[in-house]
């Protein structure tokens, strides 16, 4: 052979290598890649803008810990810093920071030093890392982590006031998804040992549920970093803790007697269970004040006037309506004052105050400000109240005030509208951005964060950070003016954290994420994880516009998989949930990982219809409106692409989507089959049903009213208890048109969901009876989500088995009955 020939052989075979390997490394993205993927979490800038801080976690299949659910990624958490004065790549934040997972806290007011909390060994602990020196002080602490308040608040730089549990327990957060298991397993333990008693008494009386065990006390102590002391001060159950800005005082919001529904008005699912009591601690004496004896405090708002003078709630009197409650300043010696609404309501028509939403209230310097409409009125705005005067309207010039306010000034308010940043003034507003530049709000928040933080709770400085019409970002205000460049095309960026020189973004583009620093020397990338993604192929998204049943203007999109035609599609997955409207944006790591993927149905050969399902308009909630919505973007869809398989058509659903699945079974044989995951059957049975939690751990935040307040006035709708509306259950439920449903069903369950196994064990056995084709998966240790990767790629194994199965070509042969379906094989990772 020449030398020229053998270099010729040479190239070609490179050229055949390097195409193999192109190939090899261009396949869709599987469960495999999704549960491996890492994620940025938390991430902060101390008060003087010296130090970046953020949360990097480890790719899920690494945790520890699955029945932690969402939480599970906490025990792989490792936290990276950036020196903002210096620059400087990233490195972790602590040298030693020993096994677990780390968790930001909060900053101390200078931002000298900063609360962590570390999660190993299914134990938490609370530590202070000193900045200069980097190091931790582990203080032997478990904090409390409760979701509508906060539980940990810096008094000064050296004190600090927590709330934490005695008995060093995890959090309820943490439990809830695999507490129930272990309890019910230590009941079976005390049975098969035969010398306790394994059972469980809930009493009701007067509408209120009480366990014959207690809920264990929390402790407010105050932890001294100088001297490493710890300071009881209360014991109870601490919902919320706000400190004054002077460190004197702190609030504290306590949970009270149990509280009745009124069987006059139909269940709300969040509605507030128990009472709010209000004590005042003075951190320098410990002496404890309880100023609002007789009032009933509400969640969401415990905001201190800057001067410390006092504390902004809202509260009513004990039996009456959270709309006939009111505003109030509370002093630290106990002292109140009422203040003059006149008639202002701050809650929109037909709702109230419940667990997930509050009154908006603050404070424009000393002067309360109410965000509330006028009585019969619908526009909202905000409003500076006051003991003596008459409401007055502070945002009366805008088209659009905002409920949500950008920052504290300390002696004003700032929020965006209208295309430009606003400062209130004691009768109005003055514009600080340029009237030349439209920007609208960033809008970035932690949503782990406590409720009253994201919702009461604006920073506090004299800027903030406003998005450009052509999606860059930019500090307005005082300080340097900072420019963000927009992120990748066709990914999401949001702004994740700013100080007054520095932008932070996060972009996620196919699970590929970026976080992006911009200060006066520009942007620079400081951080990308799941880079190897952009290896994988994606599927094709393509918006669908047509009308809706209701006949406006809306689109669908359908998901065709890459590199394969139209007519070669498996079949056409429609995957249904009532009220969506998708945006063909793909998802976040996060989002692909706890619900259904429709990337990696796509990447598995199937075309993906996520089809626009409104709910507004008579009848859009039932299942002849979810039918018609559904059958409305099919068609469009085979308009637009006509070559899909119109023969091969299968309904998935999750949750609401699963219930709406099993309805459209009932109206509906343009469908060759269906899936239905986590779905209601039968509304008269999930009505009174006990979740798993309720059921072993009542004494753990009773959850009595969760499955009536969902069919009552939540997703169900029926407008009250089965026998107020018999009819209305029985037209709602799928169970009861069950012999209406010919094509197959497969139904899949978990033990530890709040929509109970018996809701898919009902609907299986009616399809049973009918000699109709169903199968039932039950997931053991899991709840509404799948936590567990094992799980998750069997999941996955479950659904195209069953896709296989009832999606042949018309005219191919099926699989024997009696053979069981085999997992479908996980794709090869290239070489």
């Amino acid at each position: 052979m020449s030398g020229r020939f053998a270099r010729l052989a040479a190239a070609v075979m490179t050229l055949v290598w390097i195409s193999t390997q192109t190939l090899a490394q261009s396949r869709p993205v599987t469960i495999d890649d999704v549960v491996a993927l890492e994620t940025i979490g938390t991430v902060t800038i101390d008060p003087g803008a010296s130090w970046l801080v953020y949360e990097r976690r480890g790719a899920f299949d690494a945790a520890t810990d699955y029945d932690l659910g969402y939480r599970s990624v906490w025990t792989v958490s490792a936290l990276y810093s950036l020196d903002l004065r210096h620059g400087g790549a990233p490195a972790p934040l602590l040298a030693n920071a020993g096994s677990g997972g780390l968790i930001l806290g909060p900053w101390s007011p200078s931002g000298a030093r900063l609360l962590v909390y570390r999660l190993a060994d299914r134990k938490l602990e609370a530590g202070v890392v000193d900045m200069a020196m980097r190091t931790v002080h582990w203080t032997g602490l478990t904090p409390d982590m409760p979701v509508a308040g906060a539980f940990a608040a810096w008094l000064d730089e050296d004190r600090l006031a927590m709330t934490v549990r005695p008995d060093a327990s995890l959090p309820w957060v943490l439990r809830h998804d695999g507490d129930s298991q272990m309890e019910v397993a230590r009941q079976w333990a005390a049975m098969a040992h035969g010398k306790t008693p394994s059972r469980t008494v809930v009493d009701t009386q007067g509408g209120v549920a009480s366990t014959q065990n207690p809920l264990a006390d929390h402790s407010v102590v105050i932890f001294d970093r100088t001297t490493n002391s710890v300071r009881p001060l209360l014991h109870g159950r601490v919902h919320d803790i706000a400190a004054s800005p002077d460190g004197r005082a702190f609030a504290v919001l306590l949970g009270g007697a149990g509280i009745a529904a009124d069987p006059s008005r139909p269940l709300i699912q969040s509605d507030i269970a128990e009472r709010g009591d209000l004590v005042m601690i003075d951190t320098r004496t410990g002496a404890l004040t309880r100023p609002v004896r007789e009032l009933d405090v509400a969640p969401h708002l415990l905001r201190w006037s800057p001067n410390s003078g006092a504390l902004l709630i809202w509260a009513r009197a004990y039996g009456a309506s959270w709309a006939a409650g009111g505003l109030f300043q509370v002093r630290p010696d106990g002292s109140r004052i009422a203040l003059r609404l006149d008639g202002l309501d701050p809650f929109p028509a037909g709702s109230g105050l419940d667990s997930l939403r509050g009154v908006r209230a603050n404070l424009n310097g000393e002067q309360p400000v109410l965000y509330a409409r006028l009585s019969g009125g619908d526009r909202f705005d905000w409003w500076g109240v006051s003991s003596t005067q008459p409401p007055v309207s502070l945002t009366r010039e805008l088209a659009a005030p905002p409920a949500r306010l950008a920052a504290s000034t300390g002696h004003s308010l700032l929020m965006f509208a209208d295309g430009g940043l606003w400062e209130t003034q004691s009768g109005g507003l003055k514009r600080r951005s340029s009237p030349d530049e439209a920007v609208t709000d960033a809008g970035f928040t932690d949503m782990l964060a406590p409720l009253r933080l994201r919702i009461n709770t604006p920073p506090d400085r004299n800027w903030a950070v406003g998005v450009l019409a052509n999606g860059a970002a930019r500090t307005v205000g005082e300080g340097d003016a900072v420019r963000l460049s927009p992120g990748a095309a066709g990914g999401m960026t949001r702004i994740v954290a700013a100080g007054p020189s520095t932008i932070v973004s996060l972009t996620t583009d196919k699970g590929e994420q970026t976080l992006r620093l911009a200060d006066t020397l520009g942007t620079r990338t400081i951080d990308r994880l799941n880079a190897e993604l952009a290896d994988r192929s994606w599927p094709r998204a393509q918006a669908l516009a047509h009308k809706d049943r209701l006949g406006r203007d809306t689109q669908s999109y359908l998901y065709l998989p890459d590199g394969v035609a139209p007519r070669d599609v498996k079949g056409v997955i429609v995957a249904v949930y009532p009220g969506s409207v998708d945006d063909g944006v793909f998802q976040d790591p996060v989002t692909m990982r706890v619900s259904l993927s429709l990337e990696l149905i796509a990447g598995a050969g199937y075309a993906v219809l996520s089809p626009s399902m409104p709910l507004d308009g008579e009848g859009s909630d039932t299942s002849d409106g979810y039918t018609q919505s559904v059958d409305i973007a099919v068609d469009a869809m085979l308009a637009a692409v006509p070559d899909l398989p119109a023969d091969r058509l299968a309904i998935l659903g999750h949750s609401y989507g699963g219930y709406a699945a099993l309805g459209i079974a009932t109206h509906s044989h343009r469908y060759r089959s269906y899936v239905s995951w986590a779905g209601l059957s039968d509304l008269v049975g999930a009505w009174g049903e006990f979740t798993p939690i309720s059921r072993s751990r009542p004494e753990e935040g009773s959850t009595v009213a969760y499955q009536m307040g969902w069919a009552e006035v939540g997703q169900g709708g029926t407008g009250g208890p089965p026998w107020a509306k018999p009819g209305v259950y029985l037209e709602k439920s799928p169970l009861f048109a069950a012999d209406r449903i010919t094509e197959p069903v497969m139904l899949i369950t978990a033990d530890r969901d709040f929509v109970p196994m018996s809701q898919a064990e009902r609907i299986f056995s009616a399809l049973h009876r009918q000699n109709r084709t169903s199968r039932l998966v039950t997931y053991w240790g899991e709840g509404h989500m799948m936590w567990s990767p094992a799980n998750a790629r069997d999941l996955y194994a479950q659904l195209f088995a069953w896709w296989d199965e009832t999606l042949r070509p018309s005219g191919s042969a099926r699989p024997d009955p009696a053979d069981p379906p085999k997992p479908a094989p996980s794709l090869p990772a290239p070489p």
